[in-house]
């Protein structure tokens, strides 16, 4: 739904880049605390670890899979943000990443 929406509401993509950027040393201090007082790379850990102890996602480091699960949403966003004829990719391919295949 994610990428559906940002298809629609264009500055979705720009608030990606932003809050990619605002994250970073040297960018205003106040702006910087705002961006890293949401751990959405934490949130998603805990999803994982719950799915991973339902045999939903393969085993790893749960922290590690969600920043490259999020990692991997900021580069596409950012992408679409500068290539607006770029499709949205099935989120399915993404999700693909975390599923434990047997």
């Amino acid at each position: 739904q994610l990428f559906a929406y940002a298809k629609s509401q264009p500055w979705e993509f720009q608030m990606f880049v932003l809050m990619g950027q605002v994250r970073r040393v040297g960018m205003p201090e106040e702006a910087r605390k705002l961006a890293l007082s949401v751990d959405q790379i934490e949130f998603s850990a805990e999803v994982i670890r719950q799915g991973q102890e339902q045999g939903i996602f393969h085993e790893g480091d749960p922290r590690l899979l969600s920043t490259m699960f999020w990692a991997t949403v900021q580069g596409i966003m950012e992408e679409m943000a500068v290539d607006e004829s770029m499709e949205a990719p099935d989120p399915a391919w993404i999700v693909a990443m975390l599923k434990n295949v047997r």
